[in-house]
């Protein structure tokens, strides 16, 4: 005998069936809006950067229209990063993936019509590319010894340096902080040689080594979240992130060539393959100073093996001082002088910082100093013994300690933040995602009316996330 429900039944059902299915639905179309949201917000960066600069829009400062679109760009891809996260069983086909990586592709090839939007570092790479691919130690002469306001290009540096200056036809004479010497480790000098090889003093050729870059890093996550069986959709945290964009692709920030090392030290380690990880550690050292900090993490998994981590430790080190000998030789023999940019940096700098700011108050910059470097090596090491126990702690303790190297550093530079937005791929924390919504609030600071509240605004950029992280430990502690 067939049995049919009744319509009370079927009218109670449906709400319950809708219910259980808008999950699902957002997270099949979130690749999708994300997609959608990076490319218009990649349109809207090449539109906007050529707008004349501080010229007033609407009635407003220009600069405020671009931290709000930056913030909601950043906001659809938090949205899409929850949606996806409520249901993980769904996986993401072969199509929506090929959308995440086109949208990304797309997005990517757009900013090399684009102008670089409030910032200029860059200038200092293309300098230094110039002379690395002339065969001339950058890290001999500031361009203050090359070019002078009042004197021109009629410094104390060998004729050969001045005129690869003439030739750069204007560069020096921009580049910020003149009076210091580079502050880019040797690797790092390499890859802007390179950009100087394919567009000799121009700006594609440095994004075509930061496209590459990106793309490697798209790579080694793929692999990553297949080794780990985790959702290939994931990647789309990532390759769609308007921050990423903005701050690699727009503002040609050379974090792009380190990420695809940290990477692959990860990759390698997680496979039990220390002497190659440890190769990469090197090779992200000689791009940045700060990965040195992962080393006990990466060689984790060699505890109950001496003889390989000694071997292995070993080889870190020889490979560390061979790859900044270029650079560490110059300071050495030059007497360590302030000049120098590693030294100004280590010791003075201090710009858009929320905690460090705070500990600072009660110490001195220089007390500060030390007690984040003991905070974040004693961090290092007290997860090193507990991490390898599987793949995802020691990724998660990779992000943990990359973030919190991020949020307790003196300079709180939003490009900064992806050293570990990589890893937000593989370990989710929405507390950290935020950030892609809230950094953009950097740009105030080009405002003369904010210029005065910078560490008011960096408060307001990492004490959502802060406090969402004190949360989210005070609930596991207390659960």
């Amino acid at each position: 005998m067939e049995v049919k429900s009744s319509p009370l039944v079927a009218a109670k059902s449906a709400p319950l069936v809708a219910a259980k299915s808008a999950p699902l639905v957002a997270a099949k179309s979130a690749p999708l809006v994300a997609a959608l949201s990076g490319l218009g917000y990649a349109v809207f960066l090449v539109w906007f950067s050529g707008l004349p600069p501080y010229a007033p829009l609407a009635g407003f400062d220009p600069v405020i229209g671009l931290v709000a679109a930056s913030m909601l760009a950043g906001l659809v891809l938090v949205w899409s990063a929850r949606a996806i996260a409520r249901t993980p069983c769904v996986m993401a086909g072969t199509n929506t993936l090929a959308i995440i990586i086109l949208a990304g592709v797309g997005m990517r090839l757009l900013m090399l019509a684009s102008e670089p939007i409030l910032e200029q570092d860059f200038l200092r790479y293309l300098w230094d590319g110039g002379l690395t691919a002339n065969g001339i130690n950058p890290y001999l002469y500031s361009p203050a010894e090359i070019f002078s306001p009042t004197k021109g290009l009629s410094g104390p540096a060998p004729n050969a340096v001045q005129d690869l200056a003439r030739q750069a036809n204007g560069l020096v004479e921009s580049i910020t902080y003149p009076d210091l010497r580079t502050i880019y480790p040797p690797l790092a000098q390499l890859a802007f040689a390179v950009a100087h090889w394919l567009d000799p003093w121009g700006l594609t050729g440095w994004r075509v080594v930061v496209l590459f870059s990106d793309g490697a890093t798209l790579c080694i996550l793929i692999v990553l979240l297949r080794l780990l069986k985790r959702n290939s959709v994931w990647v789309a945290l990532y390759w769609l992130n308007p921050l990423v964009l903005k701050e690699l692709h727009n503002s040609a920030h050379m974090e792009a060539i380190l990420l695809p090392f940290l990477l692959a030290a990860v990759l390698v380690a997680i496979h039990r393959k220390p002497m190659w990880a440890v190769t990469a550690l090197a090779g992200a050292v000689a791009i940045k100073f700060w990965p040195i900090v992962l080393l006990p993490i990466i060689l984790a998994a060699t505890q109950k093996r001496p003889a390989v981590l000694i071997m292995a430790t070993a080889l870190f080190l020889a490979l560390t001082m061979a790859l900044l000998a270029p650079m560490v030789w110059p300071m050495i023999l030059g007497g360590w002088t302030s000049d120098y940019g590693l030294i100004a940096y280590a010791g003075q700098w201090q710009t858009f910082s929320a905690t460090f700011g705070l500990i600072a108050f009660f110490a001195t910059p220089e007390g500060a100093r030390v007690i984040v470097a003991m905070l974040i090596s004693a961090l290092g090491f007290w997860m090193a013994w507990r991490v390898w126990a599987d793949e995802m702690l020691a990724i998660t303790a990779t992000t943990i300690l990359t973030a919190t190297l991020y949020l307790l550093s003196p300079t709180g530079y939003p490009w900064y933040a992806l050293w570990f937005m990589p890893f937000l791929v593989l370990s989710s924390n929405p507390a950290l995602m935020l950030l892609t919504v809230t950094l953009p609030l950097y740009n105030l600071r080009f405002l003369t009316p904010f210029a005065d509240f910078e560490s008011t605004l960096a408060w307001l950029a990492v004490g959502p996330t802060l406090g969402w992280l004190a949360m989210r430990y005070w609930r596991g502690r207390t659960a």
